[in-house]
């Protein structure tokens, strides 16, 4: 399943937490400091262009 990678909103604890992607638009709680953090609708899978000019 899909991960959506986001830092916990506690400024003491900013953790790298990886959300299932099931969760998103609903909160998570981090699992280092307790904190309850919004995980985005859908993760940033933009990439960028490699075309040769």
């Amino acid at each position: 399943m899909p991960l959506i990678r986001i830092k916990c909103t506690n400024p003491r604890c900013n953790t790298l937490l990886s959300i299932s992607a099931s969760l998103a638009g609903q909160r998570a709680k981090c699992s280092c400091c307790g904190q309850m953090v919004r995980v985005p609708d859908r993760p940033s899978l933009r990439k960028k262009s490699t075309r040769a000019a």
